[in-house]
């Protein structure tokens, strides 16, 4: 009877044991990776909501960001002609959270959104464990939401 033997069988699960300890690493790095770039992609679908709800609905908007609690929540001019800011209603006004493991930075700590399609120019760096940062920026006024990887 053909077949194999026991210690055959024995070495194959061996090599595929190996070849699974060489690859978990770098599965590890790719999901950190893939998960910092989800959040970098949300975080820009935010801002750009902002800018068009703040076109739409003619008020000015503000972008705040808590680094220390790793998040960000959108805040809109109150009506009545003061320089106050409320928070909004819906999951937009909520605190949104980033996963453990990836920091925000925003450079200025505030963002406006204006009713005429401008906004302050800003730089927002988030930065996963394994220290990959990408950087979110907007420049020009009317400017989109770029997302870049920092080189290092």
């Amino acid at each position: 009877m053909a077949g194999f033997t026991f210690l055959e069988l024995l070495m194959v699960v061996a090599i595929l044991s190996l070849f699974i300890a060489m690859a978990t690493p770098r599965f590890r790095l790719t999901y950190l990776d893939l998960q910092l770039s989800s959040q970098a992609r949300d975080l820009a679908k935010f801002l750009t909501y902002a800018q068009q709800r703040s076109v739409v609905e003619g008020k000015v908007y503000r972008f705040e960001s808590d680094t220390e609690n790793r998040s960000y929540w959108l805040m809109v001019e109150k009506e009545d002609g003061e320089e106050a800011f409320e928070p909004i209603s819906g999951r937009y006004g909520r605190h949104i959270q980033l996963p453990a493991g990836i920091s925000l930075e925003s450079d200025p700590p505030s963002i406006l959104f204006f009713p005429d399609g401008s906004s302050d120019s800003f730089t927002l760096t988030l930065e996963n464990l394994e220290g990959k940062v990408l950087l979110l920026t907007k420049g020009k006024s009317f400017d989109h939401v770029r997302i870049e990887e920092k080189s290092s």
